[in-house]
């Protein structure tokens, strides 16, 4: 497996990933970043402690000092970027036989193929790693508190006693979730918060709708106004109402370009290419200027900074604040939308609700031998649609579209449909359904 993924390092371990190639990595890092100092944190999957231990010591015997911030969240580390650059052992949402490592730069730049982890491979390869003058130190800090007094900052208006479930899902959410309801007059229900590496209750990805299930049954049972699942590393969030429906990304985007835009008139708002259209819809309409990206933190980041956007999303849920370094925090997008319930007195439900004019099939994912082909094969089939390139193939048409793209951590051709009537919706998802498996089933007899 290639371990160098698009915004990260990911594999198995130890098939993959192991204590020597972390190793090796960690030392191509400082010579990559000519860094003096490094802050190092980790999430609670059963392999973190060894792969970590092997980070500090690969950093250290290259000449830099370690700032070992412990068990933490990936919003917690970028957080701590602020002072200098930073890396993380940590696989996000990836089941638990996986780790990984995430790097950035001081700032929360994010360090992925385009900008850095390439260099950073052939540094690997390459095998030379000169000696220091001398190895770097170790030293031992508690962020918490700063973090959640941050998080604390970005609420602008009274808060509302709401009651609130919260799915951590076993992973590192449950850390400063639990901090930050101590400081506000809502009730907190947690679920799962005990950082725990096997994951024993559900898969730590709120974006499979089977991992909200244990959420949608506790918001009904408490009678509770909003639930919150968190991945495992934290930096994305998904939501449930009050009813117990999932709010997708792309919606919970849209409220939060409204609370936004209270906050500044004409600001610049990134929805990736995946929203449903009354995204861009909303923000324009509220004198907003909507910008369509890429799908991919690593890729949005650098134009969230090039074009001064106040928020930028996606449909997953990775959420992107220019005055949090233009990073994700899942802690303070809970904290914005509680802001925004606050202020409109309604329920989630209702303030969703204006954005699901249109039939959206959410993103659904097809096993591919050879997915350059099939776009091509999809984009040949309708001659007369608008199509883009942005991000793997886009066709529009007049009363739907739709999005076909590589994805960059499996090997799956991804898919999202749009339309405007649910009944068209059904049509056109049944019949790309027929190309792609006809496809397939033909390359297979061939």
């Amino acid at each position: 497996m290639e371990i160098f993924r698009t915004y990260d390092i990911r594999g198995k371990v130890p098939d993959d990933l192991n204590e020597k190639n972390v190793y090796e990595i960690a030392r191509a890092f400082v010579l990559y970043a000519k860094c003096k100092e490094v802050r190092v944190g980790q999430d609670c999957r059963l392999s973190s402690p060894t792969l970590f231990t092997a980070m500090v010591k690969g950093l250290t015997d290259q000449g830099a000092n370690v700032i070992d911030i412990g068990l933490c969240s990936t919003p917690m580390l970028y957080h701590v970027s602020k002072n200098g650059p930073a890396a993380m052992i940590t696989a996000s949402h990836m089941p638990k036989e996986f780790n990984g490592i995430k790097f950035c730069r001081q700032g929360a730049q994010p360090v992925g193929t385009a900008t850095g982890l390439l260099d950073i491979k052939k540094i690997v390869e390459a095998g030379h790693f000169p000696t220091p003058i001398s190895k770097g130190t170790t030293r031992k800090v508690d962020i918490l508190a700063d973090y959640v007094t941050h998080c604390l900052s970005f609420i602008t208006t009274p808060l509302k006693p709401y009651t609130v479930v919260a799915d951590a899902g076993n992973g590192m959410g449950g850390l400063a979730c639990t901090e930050i309801f101590k400081h506000i007059p809502c009730t907190l229900i947690p679920l799962f918060f005990k950082p725990d590496g096997r994951f024993p209750n559900h898969e730590a990805n709120p974006i499979k709708p089977e991992n909200l299930k244990d959420l949608q049954a506790a918001v009904k049972k408490h009678r509770a106004h909003l639930g919150a699942a968190y991945d495992a590393d934290c930096d994305r969030i998904l939501f449930v109402d009050e009813n117990g429906k999932i709010i997708t990304g792309d919606k919970i985007l849209g409220l939060l370009a409204l609370e936004f835009l209270k906050r500044q008139k004409n600001a610049t708002i990134l929805y990736d290419l995946r929203s449903t259209r009354t995204v861009p819809e909303t923000i324009q309409k509220h004198g907003g200027k909507a910008m369509r990206t890429p799908v991919g933190h690593a890729l949005i980041k650098p134009l969230m900074k090039k074009h001064n956007a106040i928020i930028g999303g996606e449909l997953s849920g990775h959420f992107f604040i220019r005055d949090n370094q233009y990073a994700e925090s899942a802690d303070i997008t809970l904290l914005l939308i509680l802001s925004l319930l606050s202020q409109e007195n309604k329920p989630l439900s209702e303030l969703a609700k204006p954005f699901a004019v249109y039939a959206h099939s959410g993103e659904i994912n097809f096993d591919v031998e050879d997915r350059e082909k099939m776009m091509k094969l999809l984009k040949d089939h309708y001659p007369g649609a608008r199509v883009d390139t942005l991000d793997g193939i886009t066709l529009d048409f007049t009363d739907w579209w739709f999005n076909a793209r590589p994805s960059q951590n499996d090997p799956v051709l991804r898919l999202v449909v749009e339309a405007k009537t649910q009944t068209m919706l059904d049509e056109k998802l049944a019949e790309l359904r027929r190309i792609i498996a006809g496809s397939q089933a033909l390359t297979q007899y061939l």
